[in-house]
């Protein structure tokens, strides 16, 4: 039994199914959040900018409407996390990151030298953005040049409107054992799902209901 963070790819699940078959049971949803320095102008960015500076194709602030932003530092966490191949495969269509790309050990340390870089740019996800507070800035992504710019925020993880989402899995064995069948039917669960909302993410496995206020939040 395994967590994963991001989809597999064509070749890994051929691989799975010929050893011994593969069952993926979501349990949550999370926002990849893009920030940026407070000091950044840039409000935001379609993914496909996005593709463009993490394969070292816009290598400069200017072209994206910040004139003196200089340079781009471009980062996300390092390859034994699920948010590397995730960004890999949207943003990259599994092609390479740039040389150029900053990818510090954890996600807490990419979002760190977000709020001292003025010209840094992370993609983490949304609870580590949120962590942070006040020292970053997300910005509204867009899914193609063109297209309208949608904020992160829980609504747009419930409705999946968000660009940049990522499901986050329980992966087994076709028949996997009874321990592994007990864990997914608890995460899976009302009592699993409740946690899983509790940490920030949006439940994969029950039904949700947006229930707005009079202010007109969800």
């Amino acid at each position: 039994m395994s967590l994963l963070m991001r989809d597999l790819t064509d070749p890994e699940v051929d691989a799975a199914i010929k050893r011994e078959g593969l069952e993926a049971y979501p349990v949550a949803w999370d926002g990849v959040a893009v920030i940026v320095n407070p000091a950044s102008p840039v409000e935001q960015l379609s993914r496909t900018e996005l593709g463009e500076i993490y394969s070292g194709a816009t290598k400069d602030w200017a072209p994206l409407g910040w004139k003196r932003g200089g340079e781009i530092i471009a980062l996300t966490a390092g390859p034994k996390w699920g948010i590397f191949a995730y960004l890999e495969q949207t943003l990259l269509n599994s092609g390479p990151y740039a040389k150029t790309i900053y990818a510090p050990p954890t996600e807490a340390e990419a979002v760190e030298v977000v709020a001292t870089r003025a010209n840094a740019i992370a993609c983490v996800s949304r609870p580590f953005a949120e962590q942070a507070g006040a020292r970053v800035r997300i910005l509204r992504v867009s899914q193609a040049l063109g297209l309208p710019y949608i904020p992160l925020n829980r609504e747009t993880l419930m409705t999946r409107t968000y660009p940049l989402l990522r499901t986050i899995s329980i992966a087994t064995s076709a028949k996997p054992a009874a321990t592994a069948s007990n864990f997914i039917n608890f995460t899976t669960g009302m009592d699993g799902q409740r946690i899983v909302a509790r940490h920030g993410y949006v439940p994969a496995a029950v039904p949700i209901e947006i229930i707005r206020t009079s202010e007109g939040a969800p």
